[in-house]
């Protein structure tokens, strides 16, 4: 019998090539999910008809956070800046695993997705041009804002993961991290070379 799943993401685990300290994206005070707000996420997004891979599906998601195409409320990083870390993250981009999240919050009984996550381990350069602009708050993404965060402050709870960021990261990390829901994870291997290669196993349903 095929697992089901409401829907396919893909998404990043950008780490500092000389320590451990994270990039992520973060919601901010009007994002739509009441529960989710201030809370930190991966870099990354939901699956479109017009992706035909999951890392290229993470790859379009990097290259349209990280322009300035869809100009919002500023400041920004300069183009410059911005097409350096961008271009940082999609060079260093490599395949870690594929994961079968289930989550069970108050904004859905249950929701099943399928995680398709990627490691980018970028230069020290890089990471410390991401942090001078958001020190100073210069935004470097079109959605949300951009944090940079060590491990302690995820294991402390001083900075709020998303459920499906939360699971991954106590896999990636190894150390227990906290969350305010319920969510159960399997790997399932690593990230496929096309969409079409996870039928055999998997069937899109509604989320229940």
């Amino acid at each position: 019998m095929k697992r089901p799943f409401n829907k396919h993401i893909a998404v990043g685990i950008i780490i500092s090539g000389l320590n451990n300290e994270f990039l992520f994206g973060r919601y901010d005070g009007t994002y739509k999910k009441e529960i989710y707000r201030k809370r930190i996420n991966f870099l990354g997004g939901n699956y479109r008809e017009e992706d035909h891979s999951p890392e290229g599906l993470f790859r379009r998601e990097i290259t349209e956070e990280f322009s300035l195409l869809t100009h919002k409320e500023g400041p920004f990083a300069s183009e410059e800046e911005i097409n350096s870390i961008r271009n940082e993250i999609l060079k260093k981009t490599t395949p870690y695993k594929d994961f079968y999240i289930t989550i069970r919050d108050n904004v859905y009984p249950k929701s099943i997705l399928i995680s398709s996550v990627f490691l980018a381990k970028i230069s020290p350069d890089i990471f410390e041009l991401a942090r001078l602009n958001i020190n100073a708050g210069r935004r470097i993404v079109n959605e949300g804002t951009a944090c940079i965060v060590n491990l302690d402050e995820v294991v402390s709870g001083k900075f709020l993961l998303v459920p499906t960021a939360q699971k991954i990261m106590e896999e990636f990390s190894q150390v227990k991290i906290p969350s305010l829901e319920f969510t159960s994870v399997d790997y399932i291997g690593k990230p496929r070379k096309s969409f079409s290669d996870y039928l055999a196993e998997f069937e899109i349903t509604r989320r229940k």
